[in-house]
């Protein structure tokens, strides 16, 4: 579920997402590819090879990016309360409707170092997640 997430990334375990639809917090100002995996539902049968394929580097590169992320998750030694003000109060002025989202996220986007960033225009939701009723920004 949603506090797993974030649990992994405060304990510095790269966060491997398996749902089609989600919305990660803040994900206008972090490109979350650059600290996350994301896998299609449909690919949970082949999830240990897929991970397999992310080499040290790649993880090392996931990782550190993550350092850099993690503030965004924390309330009291971060920088959430205020990254939430923020948000609040850029959709409330819709300064969002010009914004560039830094993380190019849909329900048919994934993405893991190996293959990069790749969309699967047919993949299947298989059961119910916490990202299931993720919308559109």
């Amino acid at each position: 579920g949603r506090d797993a997430f974030f649990d992994a990334a405060l304990r510095g375990c790269i966060p491997t997402v398996l749902s089609n639809p989600i919305s990660f917090p803040f994900e206008r100002l972090f490109d979350y590819s650059q600290f996350t995996i994301k896998l299609p539902e449909e690919w949970a049968t082949r999830l240990v090879r897929e991970l397999h394929t992310v080499n040290e580097s790649a993880t090392r590169n996931l990782r550190t990016a993550l350092l850099r992320a993690t503030p965004a998750f924390m309330y009291r030694a971060g920088c959430a309360f205020e990254l939430l003000l923020f948000e609040l109060a850029a959709r409330k002025h819709a300064f969002f409707d010009s914004w560039h989202e830094a993380t190019r996220n849909s329900p048919i986007e994934f993405w893991n170092p190996a293959q990069g960033h790749f969309a699967l225009p047919h993949t299947a939701k298989v059961g119910p997640s916490w990202g299931a009723a993720a919308v559109p920004h």
